[in-house]
C-alpha cells in the first residue's frame, strides 16, 4: 500500500495508466483505487481521473 499522501504506482503492463491506493477509505477488504490516465491529443499532453 502507498504511503499517507498516496504514492503514483506506475502500470508496468499499460502505457499511461498510474493508480493509486487510498491510505484510510476501503472498499471491502481492499484499499480504494485512483486512477490516471495520460494521453495526447493534437499534441496536447492531457490527464484524466478515473474512479
Amino acid at each position: 500500500m502507498g504511503s499517507e499522501k498516496g504514492e503514483w504506482i506506475t502500470s508496468e503492463k499499460y502505457w499511461g495508466v498510474r493508480y493509486r491506493e487510498h491510505h484510510v477509505r476501503r472498499h471491502g477488504v481492499r484499499p480504494d483505487g485512483y486512477f490516471m490516465i495520460r494521453f495526447q491529443v493534437g499534441g496536447k499532453r492531457c490527464e484524466e481521473a478515473l474512479g
